[in-house]
């Protein structure tokens, strides 16, 4: 872990969202339209997940597929472009991440997910049971770290509920205004790329 791991405080609800106050965001923002924070400060959030702790969750806790995945413009890449299967006897630890290829394919482009981080990560183990509090609902927690100028994802939507939070400011993703269509039966996963 790293040293700064141990002496952050909590992030919650209220940080999350300051300085808006609850109340303000179940009556104006909840379920309605979409809430955008715009913040002169890009480390903000870095007690959550800071670039060295995404360094540190990559080469110290052997995550593997699905854990870790990487896309480029949004396909994922083949899981043997960036992962390892590591022998232990007569026992195989298969899919985890080899964060020499990692590193490789994040110069090339990609960008890697992380997801169910908050299950690797302290302070979003923390994040997550208090917005399960306040939500009464599971959440989870995926980070996402795209190179400057490349972009992981095309315009897409979700099928579930998502809240982003940008830790750096030369991120050239994030939500946009561009329309996509929408999935019917005949189509569940329409996107527009």
């Amino acid at each position: 872990m790293t040293t700064s791991q141990t002496t952050r405080a909590a992030f919650d609800f209220d940080l999350l969202i300051a300085p808006i106050e609850p109340a303000h965001f179940f009556a104006e923002f909840w379920e309605k339209r979409p809430l955008v924070i715009s913040r002169q400060s890009p480390d903000y959030y870095s007690d959550l997940c800071s670039l060295a702790d995404v360094d540190w969750i990559l080469s110290s806790t052997d995550l593997r597929y699905p854990a870790i995945r990487l896309v480029r413009h949004g396909p994922d890449l083949p899981t043997n472009a960036y992962t390892r299967d590591l022998r232990s006897r007569r026992f195989v630890f298969a899919g985890v991440g080899d964060t020499d290829r990692i590193l490789l394919e994040y110069q090339r482009g990609a960008t890697i997910l992380l997801q169910r981080v908050e299950r690797s990560w302290p302070p979003l183990t923390a994040l997550c049971g208090n917005l399960e509090q306040v939500f009464y609902h599971p959440v989870d927690a995926n980070a996402y770290l795209t190179p400057a100028s490349f972009q992981g994802f095309g315009v897409h939507y979700d099928t579930h509920t998502c809240s982003s939070c940008s830790s750096q400011d030369r991120s050239t993703g994030g939500s946009t205004t561009r329309r996509c269509a929408c999935p019917s039966r005949a189509n569940p996963s329409i996107s527009s790329t």
